[in-house]
């Protein structure tokens, strides 16, 4: 009897339900008593929520075992722990008056990658999907800071540079 999912990757507070499933992909009936090794986050034992530590530091490899009530051969599934990050690419660019770039973030532990942009000073505009516009005149090399701050997980930020050069 398979553990349906049988792989869960999760980060700070994120669930995930598990069901003992029988050949055909349906919940066993009577369903399974449920625990966790190690003893990392928490697991209902009667129906196979596990849910993540409120913060995950390190990555982690959790076991989960479902065992029958009406007895048989317990089965297990794999929740990997991830601790939540921000990235962001590219990490610097140099532009020129109205060139534009592209910022892209990615969030560990969150499927949607959502993030809020600051630019700082704020010069040029910043469109809520990462694309930056430099301002125009630019008469000063100058260096902006990027951040972007994820919405899942606000206290997990990235920094990019943008340096702003005048005309040649």
């Amino acid at each position: 009897m398979p553990i349906n999912p049988p792989v869960a990757i999760l980060s700070d507070l994120q669930h995930q339900d598990f069901t003992l499933t029988d050949a055909a992909g349906n919940p066993v009936p009577g369903g399974a008593t449920w625990s966790i090794t190690p003893a990392v986050g928490t697991i209902d034992t009667a129906h196979g929520r596990y849910t993540a530590l409120g913060i995950v530091t390190q990555p982690q490899d959790i076991t989960i075992t479902a065992t029958p009530v009406a007895g048989g051969a317990a089965a297990t599934a794999l929740v990997s722990l991830k601790p939540a990050a921000v990235t962001i690419i590219p990490s610097s660019v140099a532009l020129r008056t109205t060139e534009r770039q592209q910022f892209a973030a990615q969030v560990t532990g969150d499927p949607n990658n959502a993030v809020h942009w600051v630019v700082a000073p704020s010069l040029g505009t910043m469109q809520a999907d990462g694309l930056y516009t430099a301002p125009g005149p630019i008469t000063d090399d100058q260096t902006l800071t990027v951040t972007a701050m994820s919405i899942a997980y606000p206290t997990k930020t990235a920094t990019a540079t943008i340096r702003l050069l005048p005309p040649p």
